[in-house]
């Protein structure tokens, strides 16, 4: 289908004049195919609207085409692999829409590799893309500090690492838009939990002159909102998991639910005000961010990743450590139980997971009425101080663990 429109071009040096702009369908029949697309995005990163897509996450860095995932079965790959500037893996698949069952088996495609990716730590991402690219040393660094000169490797191997064991990632569709049943799509969404994935439509649209000039414009046909984990706490403050859950559309909420609407907007302000205070001695140390309902978290050395929280009648901060070592070090850090303790100034329950034998967590917790505003800044103020100290405290010593 060609549709054609009129653009008014402003040269300074030529009176302005109207030209005619064509916009042609992307198709293989037209010649702008998904190979054709994919490569175009690989060889114009800016032509990827990370602002839109991830406000915050910088541009966008892509890495390699053809990233083998392997399967069960034989290996699946994803189109581009990169990252934004801040660390967090950028998953894209390129497809054209067909019709409602082919996107909905794109989403789905693209989930199940978020989920193949999350499989791998640093290391491995590492070697696959090295030998993919016939490089070696660390090529993720590599490529990425070409891009953006100032990064430092330390922080941006830890970022990558706690995005890759969160399922941190921006997964984005590329095509040629979406023709309605939005809200079907968007539902399905909901259906891919386990990660804390933004989810992009992302329509491309070539118009062209009859000169033979062409323009390729982005446009975000659909964005969700992170696939939220919110603390499940137990008797006494304990957090016992962080469950998956689906944030509503504030804009929904706001009119269907206006008192949960408006006290999600005071505990998001309570955190946002927790992030912009927050200061810590490690000069290494990432800056928090949101998690889900009343919670933030903060990268740390792995196995370890801090959360620090509110529920009913207490505040608390915990490390949480998971993977194949976690019981070696959670043993470790138990022996150092006493001099910690005295670092932090709070008292430490060093907890066994019940459910999963390779999770183990370390908390501290404080009462406090979390619905009464009157105490809010006491506890800002605890959280600010307790996550300060935990960061101390923990960071080395797991950077120690992971170099020993």
């Amino acid at each position: 289908m060609m549709v054609t429109m009129h653009a008014l071009i402003i040269d300074p040096s030529r009176t302005p004049a109207a030209r005619s702009l064509a916009n042609t369908r992307l198709s293989a029949t037209a010649g702008f195919d998904e190979r054709w697309l994919q490569e175009m995005l690989f060889e114009h990163p800016v032509l990827m609207p990370m602002d839109l897509i991830d406000p915050g996450a910088g541009s966008f860095i892509p890495v390699c085409r053809e990233l083998a995932l392997p399967t069960e079965g034989r290996p699946v790959f994803l189109d581009i692999f990169g990252f934004a500037s801040t660390g967090r893996p950028v998953l894209v698949e390129c497809k054209l829409w067909r019709n409602p069952q082919a996107r909905r088996e794109v989403i789905a495609q693209i989930l199940e590799y978020a989920s193949l990716l999350q499989r791998w730590n640093y290391a491995d991402l590492t070697a696959r893309v090295a030998a993919k690219l016939s490089r070696s040393g660390n090529v993720l660094f590599d490529i990425a500090k070409a891009a953006q000169p100032t990064l430092d490797e330390a922080r941006f191997v830890d970022n990558v690492s706690t995005c890759l064991s969160r399922g941190d990632f921006d997964l984005v569709i590329a095509g040629d838009g979406i023709r309605g049943d939005l809200h079907g799509v968007a539902g399905f969404l909901g259906m891919g939990g386990g990660h804390l994935a933004r989810v992009a439509l992302v329509e491309f649209q070539v118009w062209s002159d009859d000169a033979g000039s062409r323009i390729v414009l982005p446009s975000i046909s659909l964005r969700t909102e992170v696939v939220t984990r919110t603390v499940l706490v137990g008797e006494g403050g304990r957090p016992l998991a962080l469950a998956e859950t689906e944030e509503v559309a504030e804009e929904v909420e706001a009119v269907a639910q206006p008192e949960a609407a408006a006290k999600r907007a005071a505990i998001r302000a309570f955190w946002d005000d927790f992030i912009a205070h927050a200061r810590f001695d490690h000069p290494e140390q990432p800056a928090p961010r949101i998690g889900g309902v009343n919670w933030v978290r903060l990268p740390l050395p792995p196995p370890g990743r801090l959360t620090a929280y509110r529920s009913q009648g207490v505040a608390g901060v915990f490390v949480t450590l998971v993977g194949e070592r976690a019981a070696e070090r959670f043993e470790a850090l138990q022996a150092e139980k006493v001099t910690i303790e005295q670092e932090i100034g709070e008292t430490l329950t060093f907890e066994r997971d019940d459910a999963d034998a390779a999770k183990f967590t370390i908390v501290a917790r404080h009462p406090f009425d979390t619905n009464d505003a009157a105490t809010f800044d006491q506890q800002k103020h605890w959280l600010l101080r307790t996550t300060n100290a935990f960061v101390t405290a923990f960071r080395p010593r797991l950077t120690s663990f992971a170099v020993g």
